[in-house]
């Protein structure tokens, strides 16, 4: 079973060194410590030392860590195998050879994560640290839009507004990991241990939500649309005619904090998305990113061009030319997929996300059958926060982003946890039916 008996993962120290990691994924800017030495971050050094302790402790136990056991495991190979066949391949060998090393890091990261992710980690620490490291990223976005610290924002959009960031790095990514945190605060707010708790959830959401604002983003508003209604579905069982009043009232709250924080030139940008690509220069780009990369697929439609080359196969077409010829992300992780390992790697990277959605899935359901609802809300919590990710994708290139990597472990700790919980189940009701069983024999005599 796991983590039952006495073991390293349960060591206070590399819980330490592993959430510490966790904590500083929304603190990008600020996690590195030599310009030129860019290895040298803060949270590579954790995992360094994470490592440092965890091999020596298998090697000397001539074991493999059960908690390594994933049906997503023959997965990650593959794909690994098609982008080292696309590697041999390749016009960029450099590129492609540096996105081999970020792949091969992020295999790390999950690894580590399905270690030393436990069921208290995965139900109260984890949601915990994601909740106050997003949210103070998020507060620091807002003091920098709405209180103009530089320090705290990234770029401009049309007019020369700045654009919150937080520590991130950028305003893109300081959404996607407020979209994805959210969910995880809905929950503490409906499972909060005592009242203190629940309104530290909803200050912590509230904070989020202001971040979201000051990025300016549109993808972040449509995705905050997404989530709200995805929640909604989610929690629809609690709009009781009895609580029908309450919501009212609160959604009445929020809307009137929104007209009277909320500066229209946010509103006016996201009007922008009713006129499609031909918004401004950054939707005409991204419409070209596509077209890029069609035709480069079609030139190499079997293994790509190798992965993470689309900044290559940008920055050599004859579009690049229109936006300044430089090295740009396809803004499209599928797309990046697609150009970079051809269509045998985006079929094998399609069935990894199917595959880690139906993990949530069979873990809410037997989670739900053992009569456990609060780990099943947690899990689902989880699911819809991958959705967000995956829906993400379509506007952002994320395949590294540790807040992905970190949901894949997820699904295989939710689904090992959920197993552990039916078989604890089961062994319970069986030990119940001997014990009645026993006792009818000792009346019958």
């Amino acid at each position: 079973m796991r983590n039952t008996s006495f073991s390293i993962l349960t060591h206070p120290f590399p819980q330490v060194l592993y959430y510490a990691t966790v904590f500083f994924i929304p603190f990008y800017r600020w996690r590195h410590l030599s310009e030129e030495y860019a290895f040298l971050s803060v949270d590579w050094i954790l995992v360094m030392l994470l490592l440092i302790l965890l091999i020596p402790y298998y090697l000397v136990k001539k074991a493999f860590p059960e908690e390594l056991r994933s049906n997503l495991g023959l997965l990650y190979l593959l794909f690994l195998a098609i982008s080292v066949m696309s590697l041999c391949l390749t016009e960029y060998p450099i590129a492609a050879m540096d996105g081999i090393r970020i792949l091969f890091m992020g295999y790390i990261f999950i690894a580590l994560s399905q270690m030393l992710i436990s069921q208290e980690g995965f139900s109260r620490t984890l949601p915990l640290v994601l909740g106050w490291s997003v949210a103070i990223s998020a507060f620091l976005a807002v003091l920098g839009y709405f209180f103009d610290v530089e320090m705290f924002t990234k770029g401009l959009v049309g007019g020369g507004t700045k654009r919150g960031a937080g520590g991130t790095i950028g305003a893109n990514n300081m959404c996607i990991m407020s979209v994805f945190t959210l969910p995880l605060l809905v929950h503490w707010v409906c499972y909060g241990r005592n009242r203190f708790s629940k309104s530290i959830a909803l200050l912590l959401t509230f904070v989020i939500l202001l971040g979201i604002v000051s990025t300016f983003s549109r993808g972040g508003f449509l995705h905050l649309v997404l989530i709200c209604f995805l929640l909604l579905l989610e929690h629809r069982h609690r709009f009781t005619p009895k609580h029908s009043g309450i919501v009212i009232t609160v959604a009445s709250l929020l809307l009137l904090l929104a007209v009277m924080i909320i500066p229209g030139s946010y509103y006016a940008r996201q009007r922008t998305l009713t006129k499609g690509v031909q918004a401004d220069l950054s939707t005409s780009r991204r419409a070209a990113y596509l077209t890029v990369g069609w035709e480069s697929f079609k030139e190499n439609p079997v293994l790509g061009t190798g992965p993470y080359t689309f900044k290559k196969v940008w920055a050599n077409s004859l579009s690049a030319h229109r936006f300044w010829r430089k090295e740009r992300f396809a803004h499209n992780t599928y797309l990046e997929v697609l150009v970079g390992t051809g269509i045998v790697g985006l079929f094998v990277f399609l069935v990894l996300l199917w595959r880690a959605f139906k993990n949530f899935s069979q873990a809410n359901k037997y989670f739900s059958n053992s009569g456990n609802a609060e780990m099943a809300s947690l899990v689902r919590a989880y699911r819809i926060s991958y959705i967000a990710l995956l829906s993400y994708f379509f506007i952002h290139s994320a395949l590294d982003h540790k807040m992905f990597l970190l949901i894949l472990a997820l699904s295989q700790v939710s689904l090992t946890l959920a197993h552990q919980a039916t078989k604890k189940d089961g062994l319970e009701k069986a030990s119940l039916i001997h014990d009645l069983g026993k006792g009818r024999a000792f009346a019958a005599r």
